[in-house]
């Protein structure tokens, strides 16, 4: 017997989730110029979201990605592309299929459409979904990003959701106006909404430059507010309501609730460059109100309540804030970026303006900074503990700002958008703690350091501050969270430093992603969890360092992925690996995982094809590894095979398999051949799946898998078949077979696909089979001789192949006059039970001595020790 217990090194543990998909929610791709949105990857459902395309385009009902999946196109939805700012920008005419279910906003943002036919099984339109009320923020916005080419939209008559009327788009039975198109004239300027339509969507009259006086009838019980005003129409000045309405009522053109205590909706077009006060008796302005009116300035007088986007206005210059106003939205001023002064009105116990400065009245709070105050730099007043949101936003001519050591806040989006901010001053006693979400969207900070204090940077807290190179934190810093994306679109960005000691615990879903300029990252001990994407696409980095004893339990899907991380020695406390965690880090050669170890998908190391060794830690309960291969812990199935183990002359499997696993050799482009045991039964999902090279598979199988047991239907196919694939690769792999089962391999239309079915062959005694071009492996003999001596190479059809590999149970069922074997020097392999003649392989064998001629014995000769089959509690002995 060989000893085993010098062999490879130990590694760690692993599971594979039970459901596989090669693509995950959100991902996007591109077919015949028309790019799409994956929805539901387990449903293999679609959105339409750019369309590159001229002239008329028709929408197919579903489509094929060239690899894999075929996906139904169920919508046609948010596709603003922050690019080109278009989704269809030479599109003139456009079909769509009868499986969209939605169409979303932006739908057709761009186009050059005139005409729009809505089919029957669309349900829905913009965001909305029946049953939502006003306070849905996007619910009803659509018809604000229809082109101004648009002239009519029809409906398929059998629609049980929608119908048109004279090209103007209702829900069915006419109970709510959606749209009015752009391009559509309207008569003498006067637009009269039909009696018994009870709700106007927002937007329904969006950029209408022909509406100038819109008369609202009786039946009007909803003015939707949620999204955007009911007209973005720069030529509207006056809108009448019938005075029998019972919900709204109009006051010189001005829309109010019938009580009149609420603004509902102001028309651009009235009192232009004028200051308008709001009348007496009126406490609250609705969202969006006065969005885009012509007036420069505004008095709240006797308001009490303000909404989310308000007052949303370019021309608005000065705000008089009433002293009755209570109830304050901070977005109430978004989008007012030429605002250079708030005033508060004497008596107000609420707010107060210190130096045009918007603050609450204890000063703890500043609530409003003017975007168009002239100075270039600010100190915040200390005493303030909050920037609140929307604080500083669009200050557009700050260049620096100072934080005093009282304020530990800093709220949503409450610096976002100061462009011109180069400076960020702390005091040295400061006590921030919060950076909240796109706190800093935008500003353009070349290098911050943060105070220790900090706890919190939230998500997208630097979305697009595309000057930001550096950040750092203090020593001793209590900082816990990096929110998702909270420096994404940060191109210039290249360092990430803690100066000393953290508390980091999480780092948020692509919180790095795609810097390619950094080169190394740290990972704190105290990290738990890497999101999804955290440094996806960093290629320039090399190095990802883990304290040996570092918290870290998670690793998200595509956490590393297409970096160019060159070794990954994990932390000891890793439980899971996500899909597509280190895609295409083409450096990457050698993974150590720990026994704790409960999650990792199949696709992890997808497309490394440096990588040649998984290892798994023996104590590890559940998964194994096997030759740098992972495998259930019986090794009874194979999990992932390391695309760096891919070679010309052979590719051995641990005899111990029975089930090629799901996805285990997928998207290999350098597999050529692969072997087969004896004892395989099944072929998973994909199993072989994106393998171009692929042209040689020995079946060493003593019975010939039953095809149900292969993978074959549409996006599980194990094969690429160009059947429920686009491209048929098993035409060109020829499959070696036992002889002995031939016959049954060649009546098997399933088998047929194949270039080729070639049986193994005798040469004098003995039986081989190729494993590749040039190599071959002796399955059996029929010798009597008492000395067997194995040739180097065998010729079979005027082809010359090495005699390289001893095959598993070789000798089984073999002549007990063979006493003695000498193998040459050309063998590389020898395998499980080859020596062991017993028929029912108890363990016994009749050959009493082997000679290895010039061999070396190693881990990697001996099937046993190569596949540590020790592990499997089953005895595989050679001998």
């Amino acid at each position: 017997m060989i000893n085993k217990k010098f062999l490879l090194g130990i590694a760690s543990l692993l599971l594979v989730p039970q459901m596989l998909f090669a693509y995950v929610n959100g991902d996007r791709l591109t077919i015949d110029n028309i790019t799409y949105q994956v929805l539901d990857a387990n449903k293999h459902t679609v959105s339409v979201e750019i369309v590159k395309k001229t002239g008329k385009v028709v929408i197919p009902s579903t489509v094929f990605d060239g690899k894999d999946v075929t996906f139904t196109v169920v919508q046609i939805a948010y596709g603003y592309d922050n690019v080109n700012k278009t989704n269809f920008s030479d599109v003139t005419e456009i079909t769509i299929p009868n499986t969209v279910t939605k169409l979303g906003y932006y739908a057709f943002y761009g186009s050059k459409i005139t005409k729009l036919h809505i089919p029957a099984s669309v349900q829905y339109i913009g965001n909305y979904v029946e049953g939502m009320t006003s306070d849905d923020l996007w619910a009803y916005r659509w018809a604000d990003a229809l082109p101004a080419t648009l002239t009519t939209i029809t409906v398929d008559a059998s629609s049980k959701y929608f119908e048109a009327a004279d090209g103007v788009l209702y829900t069915k039975g006419k109970k709510a106006l959606i749209c009015h198109p752009n391009g559509k004239t309207v008569t003498n300027g006067t637009f009269t909404i039909p009696n018994g339509v009870e709700k106007i969507w927002a937007n329904a009259f969006a950029n209408v430059s022909t509406l100038k006086t819109l008369v609202i009838p009786a039946s009007v019980k909803d003015i939707v507010t949620a999204s955007y005003t009911i007209a973005n129409a720069g030529n509207l000045a006056t809108v009448t309501v019938n005075g029998s309405n019972a919900t709204y009522c109009s006051v010189d053109g001005v829309v109010f609730t019938k009580d009149k205590k609420t603004l509902v909706f102001y028309p651009q077009a009235k009192l232009k460059n004028s200051t308008y006060t709001i009348p007496n008796g009126c406490t609250e302005v609705a969202r969006y109100a006065f969005y885009g009116a012509q007036i420069t300035g505004i008095n709240l007088n006797g308001v009490t309540t303000t909404n989310y986007r308000s007052f949303a206005s370019s021309r608005l210059t000065s705000v008089t804030i009433s002293k009755n106003l209570k109830s304050f939205n901070p977005h109430s001023f978004t989008w007012c970026n030429n605002i250079q002064k708030f005033a508060v009105a004497a008596g107000s116990t609420t707010f107060a303006a210190v130096n045009d400065v918007l603050f609450s009245y204890d000063k703890k709070t500043l609530v409003r900074y003017p975007p168009a105050k002239a100075a270039t730099e600010y100190s915040i007043p200390v005493g303030t503990v909050t920037i609140g949101e929307c604080g500083l936003q669009d200050a557009k001519k700050l260049t620096k700002i100072t934080i005093p050591n009282t304020l530990t806040t800093i709220e949503t989006w409450g610096v976002r958008d100061c462009a011109a901010l180069k400076e960020l001053v702390f005091t040295a006693t400061s006590k921030l703690k919060t950076i909240g979400n796109t706190a800093f969207w935008g500003v353009g900070l070349e290098t911050v350091t943060f105070p220790k204090s900090l706890e919190t940077i939230g998500p997208s807290a630097f979305y697009c501050c595309l000057a930001l190179k550096k950040v750092y934190i203090e020593n001793g810093s209590l900082l816990k969270t990096i929110g998702g994306s909270a420096f994404d679109q940060c191109t210039e960005f290249d360092e990430f430093k803690f100066n000393g000691s953290c508390t980091l615990e999480t780092i948020g879903d692509r919180a790095f992603a795609d810097k390619t300029r950094m080169t190394y990252f740290n990972v704190p001990a105290t990290v738990k969890t890497i999101g999804k994407s955290a440094f996806s696409g960093c290629t320039g980095i090399k190095r990802v360092t883990f304290p040996i004893n570092a918290a870290t339990t998670t690793i998200s899907e595509g956490a590393f992925s297409n970096t160019g991380i060159t070794d990954m020695n994990l932390p000891a406390n890793i439980t899971t690996i996500g899909k597509e965690a280190f895609w295409k880090c083409a450096a990457l050669s050698h993974v150590s995982l720990s026994g704790k170890v409960t999650s990792v998908s199949p696709e992890a190391f997808k497309a490394c094809y440096k990588l040649k060794h998984i290892d798994v830690d023996k104590a590890n309960q559940t998964y194994s590894s096997a030759d740098g291969m992972m495998l259930t812990k019986d090794k009874k199935t194979l999990l992932i095979f390391p695309p760096g183990r891919a070679n010309d002359e052979f590719m051995l499997l641990a005899p111990s398999i029975t089930t090629i696993g799901d996805y285990s050799f997928y998207a290999n482009d350098q597999l050529k051949n692969v072997t087969l045991p004896n004892k395989v039964a099944a072929i998973g999902k994909r199993a072989f799946g994106l393998c171009p090279n692929l042209n040689t598979v020995t079946f060493l199988c003593d019975e010939k898998i039953d095809p149900a047991n292969i993978k074959q239907a549409l996006n599980e196919a194990a094969f690429d078949d160009g059947v429920t694939t686009p491209t048929n690769v098993i035409k060109n792999i020829n499959i070696h077979v036992r002889e002995k089962l031939l016959t049954q391999y060649q009546q098997d239309n399933f088998y047929k696909k194949f270039k080729s079915i070639t049986p193994s062959f005798v040469s004098g005694t003995e039986e081989y089979i190729p494993v590749s071009d040039n190599k071959v492996d002796m399955l059996s003999t029929k010798s009597e001789n008492y000395t067997l001596v194995l040739p180097k190479t065998v010729t079979s059809g005027g082809k010359t192949y090495s005699v390289s590999l001893l095959g598993d149970y070789a000798f089984n069922g073999a002549s007990n006059s063979i006493k003695e074997v000498v193998v040459p020097r050309s063998m590389e392999y020898i395998g499980a039970k080859a020596f062991l003649t017993d028929e029912n392989n108890i363990g016994t064998s009749t050959v009493q001595n082997v000679f290895l001629l010039e061999s070396t014995l190693d881990a990697e000769t001996f099937s046993t020790t190569r596949f540590d089959l020790d592990d499997t509690g089953s005895d595989y002995s050679e001998f």
